[in-house]
């Protein structure tokens, strides 16, 4: 059977990214398979897995906002800036009410500035900061900006401060952890993150890694569904799936484009399969392909 499609998986706590990969290959007996925006090793929740053709799908859901619960602990930092980390700071928590804390956490609502992590996947000559980390070199990457779209305090008990955010690709919620702590003045860590939403997808499609099974496979249209689509008659679908480019008037779907703020246009069969991913190729209307996927 070649199967293909999207397996939202509930990450375990002390699993990486990769293994819950290699699980699902192992328990669904497939060759390729894909992840979409890694969770941290010590961190829950959604994880969409993308199975053999859906794989092909990968570069456009990577792309979603993503939301998590989360616990940090003030009075304390890391060097990982999470709870996996050692010591490097220790100080008294000030007394701060929930109020004065709601208003730090909106301070960071909004574009924000980011320094990424020194334990974290992005490269420092050909290498991820976290290997040169292990050796006692700290390479301080430039800032980056990153969009808190939603940030809200839960609960509060000091030392620990329960929260939710809603944030763009890329954003380091360890990082968002620390800098409050810094903020605040007493130094902060991530103990606790758990992702409820990864683009499409939410907790409650969620399934254990160890109850993987082909029902849970979702349709790769589905997921896509957030783009515009346009379709095509069986002539045209032949030429899509050759790589052909299309002509199109600019209207309605650029229209839809201009709302997800996205320029690929999903293109549909006359029944319902999703042929490909086209974008824009200039301003006659002409579509050039990103992805073709094969007909299952």
């Amino acid at each position: 059977m070649n199967r293909a499609g999207i397996i939202v998986i509930d990450k375990p706590a002390g699993c990486s990214s990769f293994k819950v990969v290699q699980t699902v290959k192992k328990a669904l007996g497939v060759k390729r398979a894909g992840h979409t925006g890694t969770l941290d090793p010590f961190a829950t929740g959604v994880l969409p897995v993308c199975v053999n053709e859906a794989t092909k799908a990968i570069q456009f859901l990577s792309e979603d906002e993503k939301e998590y619960e989360g616990v940090l602990v003030l009075g304390t930092a890391t060097d990982t800036f999470d709870v996996t980390g050692k010591i490097v700071a220790a100080s008294d928590v000030p007394n701060i009410t929930f109020s004065e804390l709601q208003q730090v956490f909106a301070e960071f609502a909004g574009v924000v500035t980011q320094v990424p992590p020194p334990f974290s996947a992005v490269k420092f000559k050909g290498k991820p900061l976290y290997h040169w980390a292990r050796r006692g070199v700290f390479i301080e990457k430039e800032a980056r900006e990153v969009t808190i779209k939603e940030l809200t305090v839960e609960k509060a008990a000091s030392p620990e401060v329960s929260f939710k955010v809603v944030c763009s690709k890329g954003t380091y919620v360890r990082s968002l952890a620390h800098d409050i702590g810094q903020r605040i003045g007493c130094g902060a860590y991530l103990k606790e993150l758990r992702r409820l939403r990864s683009g499409p997808f939410t907790i409650e499609q969620a399934v254990a890694i160890e109850a993987v099974e082909d029902k849970y496979l979702l349709p790769v249209s589905d997921a896509l569904g957030y783009l515009p689509g346009v379709e095509v008659d069986e002539p045209q679908a032949t030429e899509v799936q050759q790589g052909r480019e299309l002509f199109l008037e600019k209207t309605e779907v650029a229209s839809g484009c201009r709302k997800t703020g996205r320029p690929w246009v999903r293109i549909i069969s006359r029944y319902g399969d999703l042929l490909a991913i086209y974008t824009w190729r200039d301003n006659s209307g002409n579509l050039k392909p990103v992805r073709v996927f094969k007909r299952l």
